[in-house]
């Protein structure tokens, strides 16, 4: 009879927390993403930008350094 091998394993021993949104906890890890996304991402409107481009350079005239 010969020894059972466990240094197979299909899986991590140790799950994730369930994810805890307006007091629903949330196991499935795609269900995380979409929560997870809404909460992060969709919170924020145009409403939230910048007045102004923040990549725009100035750019002084050089006939105006000394």
């Amino acid at each position: 009879m010969l020894p059972e091998l466990h240094w197979h394993e299909l899986g991590p021993a140790i799950k994730a927390p369930p994810l805890v949104i307006d007091g629903k906890p949330i196991d499935n890890p795609t269900e995380k993403a979409h929560a997870l996304r809404a909460a992060l991402l969709e919170r924020y409107t145009d409403a939230d930008d910048l007045p102004y481009d923040p990549f725009t350079v100035h750019i002084a005239p050089s006939n105006s350094l000394p």
